[in-house]
C-alpha cells in the first residue's frame, strides 16, 4: 500500500459530466484522472477520446447505496466486473482505480465497513481485472475534528416550530458532537485496505479531506445595523454570503467583537435580506449588542464560499490573510 501526495494530479469525478467537460479533461490527460460514473459515461469518454486521438487514465465510482438519493452517484458495486470487461475492450480509456465516497462521518466506521464490502467485490474479479487496479480512491465525507454543531431542531430530539422561527426548546440547547481526529481516520482506513483487499497488491491510496482542509481557512464578520428588540438584531449582510438557508439546522457561535465575553446569550441575529430564513443564529456570546457592533461566525470555509451568490444584497468581499494581521487581496463586491 502506498499514500499518493496528489500534488500534481486532478480528479474528475461527478455525475452527468457532458461531452465538453470530457474533451477538456481528455486534452489535459497528462495530469486528469477521470472517475468515470456509468456505463454510459465510459462509452461517450472512449468517443470523446478516440475523437481527440488521447488515452485517457480512469477509475470507476462504485455507489455506497442501494437505493436512495445516494444512488445517483457511481454503479452498482455488483456491476464491477461487467464494468472492467466493458472498459478492457475500450482503446482510449484505461481503467485503474476504483473510487468511493462516503459523506458526514465522526468517525472512520462507515469507510472501513464498505471498504470490507468492495475488497469481496475486488477479490471476485479475476485475476487480470485485479491486476489492472493501481489506486483507491477513498473519497470524502472527514470530518473537521471541531465536529458537528446542530441547533436544536435539527437534532433528532428536536421538532420545528409551525411558525418560522418557533424552536422546541432553548436555543442555548444546542449540540456539539466531535468528530475522530483525522489521525485515526488514517490508521483505521489503512488497515481495512491492508486486511480486505486481496494480498500482496500494492495499491496507491487517494483521499478527499476537503471539508477537513478548509472547514477552519474562512470566517465571516457582519455588523450590527439595527437593533428592533432586546432579543432581536439585523446585521448588514445576509446570508446569501454563504448560499443557503445553513443557520436554521447547523450551528456556529456568534461571537460579539465589540463587546467579548465568554457568556451566551439568546438573540435572534438575522441578516438583511428579504426572507425570514436569513438567519445567522438564534444566540450570540458577549455582554451585549448593539448597532454598530462587529460579529464573527467562525470556521466557514466549507460549503460557503463557493454556493454564495447575488441575491437581494451584492456579494461581500473576501479578504485572503498570509498571516496575523497581513491581508495581501480583497476579493468580491462590496
Amino acid at each position: 500500500m502506498a499514500l499518493d501526495s496528489g500534488a500534481s494530479a486532478i480528479i474528475f469525478s461527478g455525475p452527468g459530466k457532458s461531452d465538453t467537460e470530457l474533451a477538456l479533461a481528455v486534452n489535459n490527460a497528462d495530469r486528469v484522472t477521470i472517475m468515470l460514473d456509468s456505463f454510459g459515461e465510459l462509452q461517450r469518454l472512449e468517443r470523446v477520446a478516440g475523437g481527440l486521438g488521447r488515452v485517457v487514465r480512469t477509475g470507476v465510482r462504485v455507489s455506497t447505496a442501494e437505493s436512495g438519493i445516494w444512488r445517483k452517484f457511481g454503479t452498482p458495486l455488483e456491476t464491477l466486473g461487467e464494468f472492467f470487461e466493458q472498459a478492457v475492450r475500450c482503446r482510449f480509456v484505461q481503467l485503474k482505480g476504483i473510487q468511493f465516497h462516503i459523506s458526514w462521518n465522526m468517525n472512520p466506521s462507515n469507510q472501513v465497513l464498505f471498504v470490507m464490502r468492495l475488497g469481496q467485490a475486488i477479490k471476485s474479479l479475476t485475476a487480470q481485472q485485479q491486476d489492472a487496479i493501481e489506486f483507491l480512491d477513498i473519497g470524502g465525507g472527514y470530518w473537521p475534528p471541531r465536529g458537528e454543531w446542530l441547533q436544536p431542531a435539527a437534532t433528532p430530539e428536536g421538532i420545528i416550530g409551525s411558525a418560522i422561527g418557533e424552536r422546541a426548546g432553548s436555543p442555548l440547547d444546542h449540540r456539539v458532537s466531535r468528530a475522530s481526529p483525522l489521525d485515526d481516520f488514517a490508521r483505521s482506513v489503512a488497515q481495512a485496505v491492508d486486511d480486505h483487499m486481496p494480498a500482496g497488491k500494492n495499491i496507491t491510496l487517494y483521499f478527499e479531506p476537503g471539508r477537513w482542509v478548509c472547514h477552519e481557512a474562512m470566517h465571516i464578520l457582519v455588523k450590527v445595523v439595527d437593533r428592533k428588540a432586546a432579543d432581536l438584531v439585523i446585521t448588514d449582510a445576509g446570508t446569501n454570503a454563504v448560499g443557503w438557508e445553513r443557520y436554521e439546522s447547523d450551528y456556529f457561535p456568534v461571537i460579539n467583537l465589540t463587546r467579548p465575553s465568554l457568556e451566551e446569550r439568546e438573540c435572534l441575529v438575522a441578516g438583511s435580506l428579504c426572507t425570514p430564513h436569513d438567519l445567522w443564529g438564534y444566540t450570540y456570546f458577549g455582554d451585549d449588542i448593539q448597532p454598530e457592533d462587529v460579529l464573527l461566525i467562525p470556521d466557514q470555509g466549507a460549503y460557503t464560499y463557493s454556493l454564495r451568490q447575488h441575491f437581494i444584497k451584492p456579494l461581500p468581499p473576501v479578504v485572503v490573510m498570509t498571516g496575523p494581521g497581513r491581508p495581501v487581496s480583497n476579493q468580491g463586491s462590496r
